[in-house]
């Protein structure tokens, strides 16, 4: 189930460049003729979601997950250490939603993305180490 969903995502992902063949040219195999043109195919399922920031907060972002895409946006304080961890985006469920809720709180807590994974939701826990790296590296 979860690599048909992949799978789906990928297939309704926008592609850059696609060339299709028309009628022009003579074709030495077929004898039909043939030119190349840049078609470009979008996807209804592509949409940019916006996040609010404010002072001393930064967004980062993670593909790593299980689900989808793993957004986060930290807060620091003055010092530049963690104050808050916030999931915007995230589509983890079963063990994944436990390292969801458990992983931030010890982040904070240590100031760090550098913690001990969830046993058994280590996609999911790389999703979020990431994330909250991308966004501290912003800082």
């Amino acid at each position: 189930m979860i690599f048909g969903k992949i799978a789906g995502l990928n297939a309704a992902r926008v592609k850059e460049e696609v060339f299709e063949h028309t009628a022009e040219e003579p074709d030495a195999v077929s004898s039909a003729s043939q030119t190349e043109k840049k078609v470009n195919l979008g996807s209804d399922l592509d949409v940019k979601e916006t996040y609010m920031v404010g002072a001393n907060q930064y967004l980062g972002r993670s593909n790593a997950g299980v689900g989808n895409e793993v957004v986060v946006r930290i807060t620091v304080d003055d010092d530049k250490k963690l104050k808050d961890i916030e999931i915007l985006k995230q589509s983890e469920t079963g063990i994944g939603a436990q390292a969801i809720e458990s992983m931030p709180k010890e982040m904070i807590s240590k100031n760090t993305y550098d913690v001990d994974s969830i046993s058994g939701a280590s996609a999911t826990s790389r999703a979020l180490k990431e994330a909250v790296k991308d966004a501290m590296s912003k800082i």
